[in-house]
């Protein structure tokens, strides 16, 4: 009678140790609900414990007879299941510290990954700002390329007239302005030699900024272009392409900053731009120099103008 007792009680304890091991060993299953709560898995454990001591007593109440020659190993294999469900309990404990501690890792990595996703979404949407704010001032580099007077013959030419006349006079006033505004771009040009990108281009707005009078400065306004063109950034190159012509649109840079501003404007997807661009050149700069006339047959052909 007491070793079927035994026999289901250690049935028992297999079947949670089992129950418990499969829902707690495995690191997928520790992040899924679990069948059976922390509170019922032990209330079962403690349940065992009390039946299995209610059996002790029992056993060690009934009067023993001569004849009973298991009781003893009754006993001992009882011990030994005792010893056996503390053993499972401690696992059991082990197996929740575990889990808790993972449990905590996820939370952790859960809003770890949160917070990396809000923080690129701030960023998306700074990145559509920006975009948004290029494009307005490409617009509006299209408007001066189709509307204003800069590339029209006639009046280009009255207006060429009068800036050299203020430029004459400007450098007549200011020579020793004009002589730092020198050292200043040379300072600036040097550093683009040395391939500074960086001090070139600060060096080159300094200029801009402290010399806007200076003969040289559509040519800092190309430079700074340069230096946008090499690093990708095509709508801030086209706009100092356009200031640079605007600026002088008979110096030495005019058609080299026309032959740019055209190609950063194919690079933006405005072919229809990019290709008046290019037949201004065309017009405006018949003896230009070779490689620039190869240079804007080959946008030409490349964006399909007509």
């Amino acid at each position: 009678m007491y070793m079927k007792k035994i026999l289901f009680l250690f049935a028992c304890c297999l079947s949670l140790n089992a129950n418990a091991v499969a829902q707690l060993s495995d690191e997928s299953s520790l992040l899924r609900k679990p069948k059976l709560s922390e509170t019922d898995l032990f209330a079962r454990v403690e349940g065992i414990e009390q039946n299995m001591v209610a059996l002790q007593k029992q056993i060690y109440s009934e009067p023993k007879t001569s004849g009973d020659s298991s009781n003893a190993a009754v006993s001992a294999q009882f011990d030994e299941l005792y010893q056996l469900l503390k053993t499972i309990r401690g696992d059991i404990e082990q197996l929740q510290f575990e889990y808790s501690q993972l449990n905590d890792k996820f939370i952790k990595f859960s809003s770890d990954i949160e917070y990396r996703f809000n923080e690129l979404n701030q960023r998306k949407d700074q990145t559509k700002i920006n975009a948004s704010e290029a494009d307005k001032k490409l617009d509006s580099i299209d408007e001066q390329l189709t509307e204003q007077n800069v590339f029209k013959g006639s009046d280009q030419k009255a207006l060429e007239k009068k800036a050299k006349q203020e430029q004459s006079l400007n450098k007549t006033k200011n020579s020793t302005k004009d002589d730092q505004g020198e050292i200043l771009y040379k300072k600036a040009y040097a550093a683009i030699k040395e391939k500074d990108a960086d001090k070139a281009l600060k060096s080159f707005q300094e200029f801009i900024d402290n010399n806007s009078n200076h003969v040289r400065v559509s040519e800092a306004q190309f430079w700074i272009g340069e230096i946008n063109f090499q690093a990708e950034k095509y709508n801030q190159a086209a706009i100092r392409y356009l200031k640079s012509y605007q600026q002088n649109s008979n110096g030495d840079k005019a058609p080299d900053s026309l032959v740019k501003l055209g190609e950063s404007l194919g690079r933006l997807h405005k072919v229809k731009q990019a290709c008046f661009t290019f037949a201004k050149f065309k017009k405006e700069f018949p003896n230009a120099s070779t490689f620039l006339k190869k240079r804007a047959n080959e946008q030409i052909e490349s964006l399909g103008c007509k």
